[in-house]
């Protein structure tokens, strides 16, 4: 008799796929694990999520700023969500400014007043401004793709952790 015969059958558990009594609850825990991981990583995108979403239902319209303020449209939502999904999950969730150009910004604030601001509009350009220390400053434009260029990344890690 082999070890795999006689493991009781457990709901839930992947019988017969070849693996040994020993791997079935490891595979098991990894799987709880997974789940675990992605239902707390996905908390402060959901809270990011939900701010654009806010953003762009308080800002769709001209003149939502009382002046001249362009509307936030359905494709800058999108690509502004495209860019809260590639954020590393270790930076501080970041507040979400509505902008007069109808972009939408991601700022953070850092100790010791570093602060960053990286907005983006319907094409997925970035355009990110920091303020490091009293003589340190970035800023600069690159182009959001599959994920957000090193440059970008650099910048907001070293404004805020």
């Amino acid at each position: 008799m082999t070890a795999v015969s006689s493991v009781a059958y457990v709901p839930g558990w992947r019988h017969g796929a070849g693996s040994s009594a020993a791997s079935e609850p490891a595979s098991r825990l990894a799987a709880h694990a997974t789940r675990a991981y992605r239902h707390y990583a996905r908390t402060g995108f959901e809270l990011i999520e939900q701010q654009i979403a806010e953003a762009r239902a308080a800002c769709a319209h001209q003149g939502w700023d009382g002046y001249s303020a362009r509307p936030i449209e359905a494709m800058t939502a999108d690509q502004a969500i495209r860019f809260a999904l590639a954020l590393p999950r270790n930076l501080p969730i970041p507040d979400i400014v509505p902008e007069p150009d109808g972009e939408i910004a991601f700022e953070w604030a850092g100790s010791g007043g570093r602060v960053i601001s990286v907005s983006i509009g319907p094409t997925g350009k970035l355009a990110y401004a920091a303020l490091l220390s009293e003589h340190s400053r970035q800023n600069g434009s690159e182009q959001l793709s599959e994920a957000i260029p090193p440059r970008v990344i650099r910048a907001i890690q070293e404004a805020v952790l």
